[in-house]
């Protein structure tokens, strides 16, 4: 996604979370990090376009910032898969149809998906400095659901060490090849 960013001058989408900031990460730039009392103030205000309970936290997209599209700015945003099959039924259920219609149409779902498992798991303990084995099975069953259930045009296998093939993958998906 930053090679995306940067290499594109696309604008990366901050979204919202209630789980503590891991080291280095910044406020506004990773996450916008919000108390959970906050962020269920939000949903009961009807601010996000999306959100998630995975675990203990939230995490949601504010429905402001994916309007920016509107302005003719091109965005990366990334979301729970289970909330990726269902965009299109998301800017449909928040947005009036003539705004739905143009939003989804400047939009292209891409699943950056796994090898295995089992890579997904060493990557997520790599990456998280806190890791539940317990809660990281449950939201793989989820994911494994959602798998089942929806068909991911777009999809784009991330294998380890390759990841300027996958990069240039992901740009032909969405028609940005240099």
């Amino acid at each position: 996604m930053n090679r995306l960013i940067n290499d594109l001058g696309l604008k990366r989408i901050v979204t919202y979370t209630s789980r503590p900031k891991r080291e280095g990460e910044i406020e506004g730039v990773d996450y916008n990090f919000l108390s959970k009392e906050e962020f269920e103030g939000k949903i009961k205000k009807g601010e996000f376009l999306e959100h998630v309970e995975y675990g203990l936290h939230y995490k949601g997209t504010h429905k402001d910032s994916i309007e920016s599209v509107l302005k003719g700015e091109r965005i990366v945003w990334r979301i729970d898969m289970s909330r990726a099959a269902v965009v299109k039924e998301l800017f449909y259920e928040k947005y009036k149809e003539e705004k739905a219609d143009l939003i989804f149409s400047k939009t292209r779902v891409v699943f950056i998906d796994v090898p295995d498992w089992k890579v997904l798991e060493k990557r997520v303990k790599d990456r998280d400095n806190v890791f539940d084995l317990a809660d990281f099975r449950k939201r793989l069953k989820q994911d494994k659901k959602v798998l089942e259930k929806y068909n991911f045009e777009n999809r784009v296998e991330n294998i380890q060490g390759k990841l300027e093939e996958t990069i240039k993958k992901v740009m032909r998906v969405l028609g940005l090849e240099k």
